[in-house]
């Protein structure tokens, strides 16, 4: 008896402490991550640009997401420069399109210096999206505008872009898009941008941060079983772990809450609607139609509060039968389910249920 009972123990420890590991790989950001920010990967293009803009403070952003894939804007770019070049002061300009105050500064010097003379007497166009060919030329300008080579590509026609262009390819801070392409009209994004400014300053060492913090700031967070979701501040939802059954395959949406099960997630919409992802082999992400407040996913089952403070639940046809009356909370569990009333009593159903 002594013995089974010692067996007994050993076999729950053995899975306590896989379902800790479990958990922990679960908890960890996305592998890979570098540079102090959770969507940057190690080994692209841009990562040592990315590490170099975070160390100097050039393309900062607020969080965790550098957002590489982002369109650069006129003004974002006239603030970035200025902070590769340390700030410097300038008598101030003219434009009456500026309406970011941090900006001002930046502009008043790329005007001053005449890197830029914006796009009319009056104007600047600080929210349209910066072209590669703009950039290279605020740059080749900021250089003094030095002679090189003539460049092989041939897309780029106008007059005022074959000097910048040329430096450019030069100096290798571009190497075109293709062996003859430039696509000057091509938007930059963020990558792109501190990839050229990185390079325009002979790319200077710097040490790879290796830690990979999630990227963005979360509204709320649930844990399962091997994975785990969080509802976002701009209220999309990010899962991370284990994802045998999908159930970290958050879908595109804006949600106001997530609950994330054994093998599946379930989210109430912002429309309140519930939406489920993952494994559904008894109908445990088969949410019904309707308006919810709430979501809980259990192991096989899911029950949420309806916006008339009723609960419904799906899945498991032994944990769904959830009882009449108005509920404020629910919470699925492995194999029952248990409600706050709205009188603040609990009531619990399921398997096993005594």
């Amino acid at each position: 008896m002594v013995s089974s009972l010692l067996a007994l123990h050993r076999r729950w420890s053995v899975l306590w402490w896989c379902v800790g590991v479990v958990s922990l790989l679960a908890a960890a950001p996305p592998a890979g991550s570098v540079a102090g920010f959770g969507d940057v990967a190690d080994g692209q293009y841009y990562t040592e640009a990315v590490q170099w803009s975070a160390d100097n403070d050039i393309a900062g952003t607020d969080g965790n997401c550098f957002a590489p894939g982002t369109v650069v804007t006129r003004g974002e770019a006239s603030v970035h420069m200025w902070n590769m070049q340390g700030n410097p002061a300038a008598p101030a300009h003219s434009f009456d399109d500026i309406t970011v105050g941090g900006q001002d500064a930046a502009v008043s010097w790329m005007l001053h210096n005449e890197i830029t003379t914006g796009t009319s007497p009056t104007e600047f166009s600080p929210d349209t999206a910066l072209t590669r060919a703009h950039l290279v030329t605020f740059l080749w300008r900021l250089a003094g505008e030095p002679s090189a080579p003539a460049h092989s590509f041939n897309d780029v026609q106008a007059p005022w872009q074959q000097g910048s262009v040329s430096w450019a390819a030069d100096r290798e801070i571009t190497t075109g898009t293709s062996p003859t392409t430039f696509s000057p009209d091509t938007a930059l994004t963020r990558a792109h941008l501190v990839t050229f400014l990185y390079r325009y300053q002979n790319q200077p060492t710097v040490t790879i941060d290796p830690s990979s913090p999630h990227c963005g700031t979360f509204r709320s967070v649930s844990a399962g079983v091997q994975h785990s979701c969080g509802v976002k501040t701009d209220n999309t939802i990010t899962c991370w772990g284990d994802s045998w059954r999908g159930q970290t395959d958050a879908p595109d949406g804006e949600f106001t809450t997530v609950s994330a099960g054994r093998q599946h997630s379930c989210g109430v919409k912002t429309d309140n609607t519930v939406t489920c992802w993952g494994d559904s082999w008894l109908g445990e992400a088969d949410a019904p139609d309707g308006e919810f407040k709430s979501v809980s996913a259990g192991r096989n089952h899911s029950c949420g509060v309806k916006t008339d403070n009723t609960v419904t639940c799906w899945g498991s046809r032994k944990q769904v039968d959830a009882p009449d009356g108005e509920f404020k909370s629910v919470s699925a569990g492995s194999k029952h389910s248990c409600g706050v009333r709205t009188d603040n009593t609990i009531a619990c159903w399921g398997a096993w249920v005594r």
